[in-house]
């Protein structure tokens, strides 16, 4: 499993959780807008960010949702093209995706592998 975990360089990392979530956050808006469920599309998100951040880092999930933040409030949320947004369970639902993306990105993001601590009585020194 830890192929799938490998280490990125901390820029490669932003980059690719950028360009992830702006293709998914764009796909999103494209197929649902103008549909019943298209304040709900925010809520997918948190599940998003729970995987970005187990398979590439928190970092890519930090800067992805705060990018996807931004293209539903744009392009999805009514009025296109303002930060504005007019229907409450949109904003709510906004919010829950920034709220819980941030916190299960903060709990599924894989670990920085750190050597086992060294006990003083496991150091042998000849003499």
């Amino acid at each position: 499993m830890d192929l799938l975990r490998a280490p990125l360089n901390p820029l490669l990392e932003s980059i690719l959780g950028l360009a992830l979530f702006t293709v998914l956050a764009l796909t999103g808006v494209f197929l649902t807008r103008q549909t019943h469920f298209q304040s709900s599309v925010p809520l997918l998100f948190i599940a998003i960010a729970a995987l970005v951040a187990f398979f590439i880092g928190k970092r890519a999930a930090y800067i992805g949702l705060l990018a996807s933040a931004i293209i539903f409030a744009f392009l999805l949320f009514s009025p296109l093209g303002s930060w504005h947004v007019d229907a409450q369970d949109a904003r709510v639902n906004l919010a829950w995706m920034i709220m819980g993306g941030l916190a299960a990105a903060w709990i599924f993001a894989r670990q920085r592998s750190a050597p086992p601590p060294q006990h003083p009585d496991d150091q042998h020194q000849d003499g």
